[in-house]
């Protein structure tokens, strides 16, 4: 189902509705001073709006706001790429416009400008000590192999095309690893090696339709991944976690996940088969994996024994108003945009402490311009 949408989404981004005049393909920051005092950046964009990135009309903005919701810098307008993406490792941010990657930090905003074909941004992984890398997925090229596009955000260079769909990503130390699957399908999935390309293990999952685009956490060269195992009916019928020892040949030693005084196994109930519990971030954390899902809710994972339980939710100040939530190295932070304000709220982990909301008491001129991620920042040199 997912790739389904993937591929309707791409066929879609063809269609032209018109013409206007293309957007600047740089993003640069109008104000300069005080970007010590930063908190937060947030990324808006309008890709949403009807595929407006078919035609050139796609606008992003980047604001940079302090602790009191003050705003310190905006940047002008650029054009995003598909389901933009904002990933901070505290110092360093980084994020993604149509034809070019960018990297915030003390010294400023800077661009690296590329050319690649129109898609829709997969993920963005973050590595310590190195600058991240993204997917753009780019469909069924001309000989009918799908295309993933694997960017080094700030090293245009280290760009590389590999010729299947990318799922995962995973460092483990000098090594990034690609969870890779032959395209529309999610069979035949193997893991192989970014640097090289050699394939490290095939058939690594009988399917990863249950794993979900993301990057994945890597511990004693053992990387870690739920997944929601599903029957022929669509039904999920377990939830194990897959431990691949990259030591050992990529050999995996799944547990099944359990929750509560008994150890009933998580899934079986009914309540999992919407898709909403389906991860999009991990954190290992003081001996334990946190994982977060796309309905917000935060779960905590003994990697031994596949116990686990919710820690806690990431609740939406008004329900009925999407907010946007990105992962932080230790917490997660959540933006609403409302007509006369922008509110912001944060999550620590292990136990989802909060403090008072940060409210932004302006919006973007333009009304479609929603929020699309959100980051904590420390631009102190």
């Amino acid at each position: 189902m997912r790739r389904c949408l993937i591929a309707a989404a791409l066929l879609a981004s063809l269609v032209l509705s018109g013409c206007s005049g293309a957007r600047p393909n740089r993003a640069q920051l109008e104000a300069t001073t005080d970007l010590d005092q930063t908190r937060y950046a947030v990324l808006f964009g309008n890709i949403f709006s009807g595929y407006r990135d078919a035609d050139d009309s796609a606008e992003g903005l980047l604001w940079l706001i302090d602790a009191q919701g003050r705003v310190l810098s905006r940047s002008g307008s650029f054009a995003p790429i598909s389901a933009a993406a904002l990933r901070s490792d505290g110092s360093t941010t980084w994020f993604t416009g149509s034809q070019s990657g960018y990297r915030l930090s003390a010294a400023g905003l800077d661009g690296y400008p590329r050319e690649h074909e129109p898609g829709s941004i997969g993920l963005v992984h973050l590595r310590s000590g190195k600058s991240p890398i993204a997917t753009v997925n780019i469909g069924i090229a001309g000989e009918g192999e799908y295309e993933t596009r694997v960017m080094e955000l700030d090293s245009p260079e280290n760009d590389v095309t590999v010729p299947r769909y990318v799922d995962a990503l995973a460092t483990c130390g000098a090594s990034d690893y690609l969870l890779t699957t032959e395209g529309l399908s999610p069979g035949d999935a193997r893991w192989e090696r970014l640097q090289t390309q050699q394939v490290m293990a095939e058939h690594a999952v009988a399917s990863t339709d249950g794993i979900g685009t993301i990057s994945m956490v890597c511990e004693q060269d053992v990387i870690l991944a739920v997944d929601q195992q599903r029957d022929s009916t669509g039904k999920v019928r377990q939830v194990v976690l897959h431990r691949w020892d990259t030591g050992d040949a990529f050999a995996d030693s799944p547990v099944t996940l359990t929750q509560g005084r008994d150890g009933v196994a998580i899934g079986v109930d009914g309540t999992w088969d919407d898709g909403s519990r389906m991860p999009t971030t991990y954190w290992r954390i003081a001996g334990a994996l946190f994982w977060l899902t796309a309905s917000g809710e935060v779960w905590k994972t003994d990697v031994d024994s596949g116990a686990s339980e919710r820690a806690f939710s990431v609740e939406a100040a008004d329900p009925a108003n999407p907010q946007s939530c990105t992962a932080q190295p230790d917490s997660v932070v959540c933006a609403q945009r409302f007509q006369d304000r922008i509110e912001i709220n944060s999550y620590r982990l292990p136990d989802g402490a909060t403090e008072a909301p940060v409210v932004v008491k302006e919006v973007p001129g333009t009304p479609d311009l929603t929020v699309m991620d959100i980051a904590m920042v420390d631009l102190h040199g």
